[in-house]
């Protein structure tokens, strides 16, 4: 039978999510006719023998391909390598921390069979963590004000934005391989901004869904993930909105000057009273 839907997934030292990944595969596979794809990006932890293990149990173990990478190739690189692989008609890019037990996604998969991108809410606990982002930064003064669209409450409507995390993105393959996939020179963060404004460039959509949701743990970022973040941010806005990031920049960097010199007059009168 034709594979409707292409679970990918990159795993790297994430022992602690294998159960709830396995029980987000039986869910899917009872709404879908599925295969799943899973790169181990060289893990050192114990993640990677309990997966193997794991996924040989499923009914639909024949389905799943579990490739393992000699180094880590980073997010980018190694969802590209596994969506070469894909034959359905939509890839759903997972990560392994994503638990989906409680809705079909049935709107994001069809939305994604129309021919553009999608993701439900990001759900944390009971709270919508992260949903989407619009519109691109080069329409405002300051680009990175709406660096994250924080919503605390579920959309009532779905809508199209710019750009969508890719913790839980659906996408059209022929589409996502026509748009070049995930851009490489992004090891990790950042390249969903790139492909949604990829997509947006051709013309394709990028929906977000109202009703549907997934569980994503709010995950604590380490500074050496913080420093990597800012990097690709600095590369993605100077690349795609360098006015706007020449401009910004210098507004930093003149309000630094005069908050250092208001600073210092500060202490000066102080020393004074």
């Amino acid at each position: 039978m034709e594979i409707q839907l292409s679970v990918i997934t990159v795993f790297y030292n994430q022992a602690e999510f294998v159960d709830n990944y396995i029980k987000t595969l039986i869910f899917l596979e009872k709404h879908y006719r599925l295969e799943v794809l899973i790169a181990d990006n060289a893990s050192t932890d114990a993640g990677v023998s309990r997966l193997s293990s794991e996924l040989s149990r499923l009914a639909f173990s024949s389905s799943v391909k579990l490739v393992f990478n000699e180094k880590n190739l980073g997010f980018s690189r190694a969802n590209n390598q596994l969506s070469g692989m894909a034959c359905g008609e939509v890839l759903l890019f997972l990560n392994p921390d994503v638990l989906a037990t409680d809705s079909d996604l049935k709107g994001c998969f069809q939305l994604a069979m129309d021919g553009g991108i999608s993701s439900p809410a990001l759900m944390d606990k009971n709270r919508v963590r992260y949903a989407c982002s619009s519109p691109f930064y080069d329409r405002i003064l300051f680009p990175l004000i709406k660096l994250y669209y924080l919503l605390q409450s579920g959309s009532k409507e779905t809508r199209k934005v710019d750009w969508v995390q890719g913790a839980c993105l659906f996408v059209h393959r022929q589409r996502f391989l026509e748009a070049g996939g995930f851009c490489e020179d992004y090891f990790l963060y950042t390249e969903d901004m790139e492909l949604g404004r990829q997509f947006k460039n051709a013309g394709w959509p990028v929906w977000f869904v109202s009703g549907e949701s997934v569980y994503h743990p709010k995950t604590c970022i380490q500074p050496a993930q913080m420093q990597k973040i800012f990097s690709n941010l600095r590369y993605y806005f100077r690349g795609r909105h360098r006015l706007s990031f020449d401009l910004y920049q210098c507004l930093l960097f003149i309000a630094g000057r005069m908050s250092y010199a208001d600073l210092k007059l500060y202490f000066k009168l102080s020393r004074n009273l």
